[in-house]
C-alpha cells in the first residue's frame, strides 16, 4: 500500500541520518524528532 511505501522510505531516511550521526535513533533525541 501507499502507506507502507512510505513509511519504508520514512525509516530508510531516518536510517541514513542516523548513520551520519545527525539523529539518535532509539535514544534520547528520538521523542524530540518525532
Amino acid at each position: 500500500s501507499e502507506v507502507e511505501t512510505a513509511q519504508k522510505e520514512i525509516l530508510s531516511v531516518a536510517r541514513r541520518l542516523s548513520d551520519a550521526g545527525e539523529i539518535m535513533l532509539g535514544g534520547g533525541g528520538g521523542e524530540e524528532f518525532l
